[in-house]
Formats: C-alpha cells, structure tokens, sequence
C-alpha cells in the first residue's frame, strides 16, 4: 500500500512506548516521555508514554482527552492507542476519551498478542492457554486482572461494543470493534482489513499490531540498524512479575555479576554485564521506588563509563529516565520479541515489561550487544 502517514501513538507506561516504538523504527519513530511535545513532531512517528497505567480512571481519561484535542489539530492521519497485552491498567476509560474526541472514528480494538502466548478468541483473552484472569496477572499489586472476556472493560461507559473474527462488513463511528486473534497471521490479516476501512478507525491494542500494519503500510525508509557492541552492561529489575525474578537468578548462575547499592562506592566495572541489585524498602509506592531506583542509576552512571542498561518494568524505566533528565528516546530495534533497544543520549537501553520472556532472556541480549552486528 502506498501510505505513508503521520503516525501518533500513545502508551500507558515507558516500556510500552519503547515496544511500539521499535516496531515503527522503519517510519523514523521517536518516543517522548514529555506531553508537551505534539505541536514539534518532529518525527513521522511520534510515540508519547502518557504515564497513565497507574492513575484513577477520572485521571487518565482527562490525560488522553487531553492529548487527544491537541492531536486533532495536527496533521496526524493515523491514531495508535497501545494497551497491554493482559489488559491491565485503564484500557476502558482511555479508550472512551478517543471515542469522544473522535466521533467520526470507529475504535478497533486487537488485543491478542499470540507471539506471546496472548490468543483471543469469542471475546476472551487467554494467556497461554488459560484466561487471563485466572493467571498470575490476577495478583498484579498495582493492576489486577479481575476479567477475561474484553467487552467486560466497557460496562461502565457510554461505548457501543461490537465483536468480529477476522472480517466485518462495516464499522460504526464511536463503537469499539473488538477482533478475536489466535495467531499473527490472523491479527495481519486484521490489520490489512483495518487499514481500507475508511476513515481510518483509531487502532488500540498490543505492540503487535504495530508491526502488522508497518508492514502492510509502505515505510518512509527500511534501512537496518547495525546493533552496538556493548563491553559494558547494567542490568536493572523493577518488576514484581515472578519470571522476572526467575531471568534475574537464571543470569545469576551463569556468570553475571550482582552489585548492591550499597556496595557502590568499592565496586569497579571492567567489560562488565552486571546485576544491580536495589532492595525495596518497606512503606515505599512503586513511584517512590522507581525513583529511587532512578538516582542511584543516575549516580552510577556519573561515576563510570556505562555502554548499556537493561530494565525490567515500566515504572522503573521511568524513574531512571527521569532522573536522567531524558525526555526524547530513539528506538533502534527489536532485539528480541517485546524487548526493544533504544538510545537515550549516549547510552544504550534495552526495556521490557515484567510478565514475559525466556529464562535466558539475559543471556540472549548479552549475546547479541556483545558482538554487534
């Protein structure tokens, strides 16, 4: 297709921003952590972490419909909402505020993932094979998954829901359009469907179909990225998801070095890929903690000559580049699926979002940054 669009998307946390932010590296994508920056677009994609998982509906509606309005009065062709792929955080009321701010648009919502385990099928999103509630991201501190069947995140707003498999004739202004996926394959031919509906609707859901209608759209430039050579590496986990932890002690046993805070000052980094070790203190909010995470990242950083960092968890990704004082991210690419590598300033940074990834997901990243490519 010979489309070539204005691309805003919007992301709930960083390390969302950074996933959809990667699969749209070909159309030249920057991630902005500022909601100040729409009027610039400086680049043809531009991704913005609006920080709202965490907020109370009221909140993160007024967010999204605030950046929604000033969106309108962009050139902007295309409107991508990501939402997470295990439907936590404010999907409903942030979804209601595009519906409104774009009456004239349907809402297409594809939220399986199933290169990640995350199939959808007559409205009910299974991970792995078991609806989502019943998995451990029913236990998530902060987001909780009490449901399974997707029109369920709708019930409290003014939102006509339509369900569809693979095909739908026509589709309402201001209803959200749910599409049932159990493979990729099914969530492309979606999006090929999608992208000749007209108008164009507003797209919502994981960072996979950002890939999928890259590839049906016709990129700007396709050049690949040629993959930095990292001598030395921190790796930072803020998430509470157990396979997190799991990636963490499965680096451990193989080799990886594990620094704690407290043990700053005495240590010396060589070529090294290390653990950073930061213990949660009791009473501290995830915000607190991120933030805290953050400065002792960023006196870390100014210490010692550091190639890379590697963070598990939005919040935490957050609270480091904040600390930073980095408000622009360029993705570079996909490493491996859901973790994107991006450049912050003059430091590499590869984030991924706590519930999913391979044991050896570290030693995999290590392998790749080691030698480059």
């Amino acid at each position: 297709m010979n489309v070539s669009p204005q691309i805003l998307a919007l992301a709930d946390d960083l390390t969302g921003a950074l996933e959809v932010g990667a699969r749209l590296s070909a159309f030249g994508s920057m991630v902005t952590t500022s909601l100040l920056f729409l009027p610039e677009l400086a680049a043809k994609a531009v991704v913005i972490d609006t920080e709202t998982r965490h907020l109370e509906p009221n909140r993160a509606y007024a967010r999204i419909h605030c950046i929604a309005q000033t969106a309108r009065q962009l050139p902007i062709e295309l409107v991508y909402k990501k939402t997470d792929s295990t439907l936590r955080g404010n999907i409903g009321p942030e979804l209601h505020a595009l519906a409104l701010v774009f009456p004239e648009k349907p809402i297409a919502f594809v939220p399986g993932f199933p290169q990640l385990g995350r199939t959808v099928r007559k409205g009910i999103l299974r991970v792995n094979g078991d609806p989502v509630h019943k998995t451990v991201f029913s236990q998530d501190a902060l987001n909780p998954v009490v449901t399974s069947f997707v029109p369920d995140l709708f019930t409290n707003y003014e939102l006509p829901v339509m369900m569809h498999k693979l095909s739908a004739s026509h589709l309402e202004n201001g209803t959200v359009h749910i599409f049932d996926a159990e493979t990729e394959a099914e969530v492309a031919a979606v999006a090929r469907l999608l992208l000749r509906t007209s108008p164009l609707p507003v797209f919502c859901g994981p960072a996979n179909l950002a890939s999928h209608l890259a590839t049906s759209m016709e990129p700007p430039h396709t050049e690949t990225h040629a993959l930095p050579v990292v001598h030395t590496c921190l790796a930072v986990n803020g998430s509470r998801h157990e396979s997190s932890a799991q990636q963490i002690r499965y680096a451990q046993t193989h080799g990886w070095k594990t620094l704690s805070a407290e043990g700053l000052a005495n240590f010396e980094f060589a070529n090294d890929w290390t653990i950073l070790d930061v213990e949660s203190p009791s009473g501290y909010t995830a915000h607190e903690m991120a933030a805290r995470t953050g400065k002792i990242v960023r006196d870390l950083v100014r210490k010692i000559r550091l190639d890379c960092l590697i963070v598990f968890g939005g919040d935490t990704a957050y609270g480091i580049v904040q600390a930073l004082g980095e408000s622009v991210l360029i993705p570079i690419c996909e490493l491996l699926p859901g973790v994107p590598l991006s450049r912050m300033g003059d430091l590499q940074l590869v984030t991924k979002a706590g519930g999913f990834g391979p044991v050896d997901l570290l030693p995999k990243i290590r392998e790749l940054l080691s030698r480059g490519r």
